[in-house]
């Protein structure tokens, strides 16, 4: 019998950034939003790692991590963060995990950060590639 499936498989995958500055305090309508990955190939997508690095000294604060359909943001993930101040012997807050998620066509990832720390937040994505 003849397989009538379409292969699919992530792409070659791109890192990609935004930096939140702005407080945001919404669980559900932010406002001051960074598009880490604002996926406009018209492709579903896979997340294999988020990370969280701040630029500067941090408060005892979070960084929050949407999901959002182009109409709502949906909350995903909060990071916690330390209050730190970098030098010559401590280093910026940061924060890492690996991810297994699909994004599906039209979803962005959006993030915020709640003291209005200001922070980058990369995204490891992989674009869907079909095959006939």
């Amino acid at each position: 019998m003849a397989l009538n499936r379409t292969a699919v498989f992530p792409n070659t995958f791109r890192v990609y950034v935004a930096q939140a500055t702005t407080a945001e305090a919404s669980l559900t309508a932010p406002t001051n939003v960074a598009t880490v990955y604002p996926n406009t190939s018209g492709a579903a997508a896979k997340c294999t790692l988020l990370r969280v690095k701040a630029n500067m000294a941090t408060t005892a604060s979070n960084v929050r991590i949407f999901l959002y359909d182009g109409t709502t943001y949906y909350l995903w993930k909060e990071v916690l963060t330390a209050t730190l101040t970098p030098s010559g012997t401590v280093k910026s807050f940061e924060w890492e995990e690996a991810q297994d998620i699909d994004i599906p066509t039209g979803w962005s990832i959006r993030a915020t950060t709640v003291g209005g720390d200001d922070v980058s937040v990369f995204a490891h994505i992989g674009e869907y590639l079909y095959t006939a």
